[in-house]
């Protein structure tokens, strides 16, 4: 016989899970957090380039919706946050990813160069993101 949950069930389990791994994420020492992270980073570079394309297409258009409802203060505040997680990341990066980094940005500004107009090359400030 088949034990079927009902919704209110289905959503207390997901909330007692949810609340579980929340705690546990809290509880969580910086070392654990290196290696679970380390461990989800080599999943996703080794996972297909078309499937990490999927993905970043995904996030990219999740985040589109999500900045075209947000309010200027939330906006702000995102930025915010943006700013101070990627200056934390680089005080605390090597100087292999330092390096890395700096390539990363230098080829895809190249590649950016490479794709604009004679208009966009004349007038910057007319950019629209």
């Amino acid at each position: 016989m088949v034990n079927k949950e009902t919704a209110t069930q289905r959503k207390r389990r997901l909330e007692k899970e949810k609340q579980k791994r929340q705690e546990k994420l809290t509880q969580e020492s910086e070392e654990g957090k290196f290696i679970r992270l380390e461990k989800r980073r080599k999943r996703q570079n080794e996972a297909p380039e078309e499937k990490r394309n999927a993905e970043r297409l995904r996030v990219r258009e999740s985040m589109t919706k999500v900045r075209a409802n947000e309010t200027a203060e939330k906006r702000s505040s995102r930025l915010e946050q943006d700013r101070l997680r990627h200056e934390e990341n680089r005080l605390n990066e090597s100087i292999e990813e330092y390096i890395s980094r700096l390539e990363q940005d230098r080829l895809r500004h190249e590649e950016n160069r490479l794709n604009e107009s004679i208009e966009d090359q004349r007038f910057p400030n007319l950019l629209v993101n």
